[in-house]
């Protein structure tokens, strides 16, 4: 009795971890040819600016390969203390940027995107 219920869970856990890993399979699959850069803008009234980003980033680097996704920040109003957190996690970590407004438009409009040496 003893064995057939340890033989099930076994069973049932590899089963779990086969869908699991076809799940994750699939995903990296099909998300290879999305859109590898998101876009957040945060307003004046919005808290937790650096924990939304992070959270964003998280998101989606499960759904692309390491390095291939990029999330950026753009402060449309934010308090200082938010944006100057933002912009610390963004030099943490290599995939995420905090633009302010204008240097959003200077981008747009150039139609590339600035090295860090061009940013203010």
């Amino acid at each position: 009795m003893v064995n057939a219920v340890i033989e099930a869970l076994v069973f049932a856990a590899a089963l779990c971890g086969a869908l699991a890993l076809t799940y994750v399979l699939a995903l990296r699959f099909v998300a290879r040819g999305a859109a590898r850069e998101v876009l957040i803008l945060f307003d004046a009234g919005d808290r937790n600016c650096a924990r939304r980003l992070y959270a964003a980033q998280l998101r989606l680097s499960f759904f692309c390969f390491p390095g291939s996704c990029r999330v950026l920040g753009i402060d449309c109003g934010v308090k200082e203390e938010e944006s100057r957190a933002c912009r610390a996690l963004c030099r943490q970590c290599g995939s995420m940027e905090w633009l302010t407004r204008e240097e959003l438009c200077r981008i747009l409009m150039k139609g590339e995107r600035m090295d860090e040496h061009e940013r203010s």
